[in-house]
């Protein structure tokens, strides 16, 4: 089992305010700009934990795309992938004030 605090990299989160004065927080793999929200805010800080700790290099993650499964078209949050280029790793990401159940999971 996998037992990390995401919060201890939040120190490498880069954030800015934007002319409305919203507050953006920078995905260093897609490397733009997007505005701070709750399943945002985890899922930069699950590839902080990533980069950081090095896991896997930032050129082997891809991050919000669509992929189609059993003739099915799903979005997924983050794929870490090996260094062969195959799926190693699918992460979906929920804002922490989702209660996880088997209806998240389904």
């Amino acid at each position: 089992m996998l037992d990390v605090s995401l919060l201890e990299y939040q120190n490498y989160l880069k954030t800015r305010h934007n002319s409305d004065g919203q507050t953006e927080i920078f995905d260093p793999v897609r490397k733009q700009w997007l505005k701070l929200q709750p399943e945002e805010l985890v899922r930069q800080l699950f590839l902080q934990f990533c980069i950081v700790e090095n896991i896997c290099s930032a050129n082997l993650v891809s991050v919000e795309k669509e992929i189609e499964f059993n003739s099915m078209r799903r979005r997924y949050d983050i794929v870490l992938y090996s260094s062969n280029g195959s799926p190693w790793l699918l992460v979906e990401c929920k804002s922490p004030d989702i209660e996880l159940g088997q209806n998240v999971l389904n």
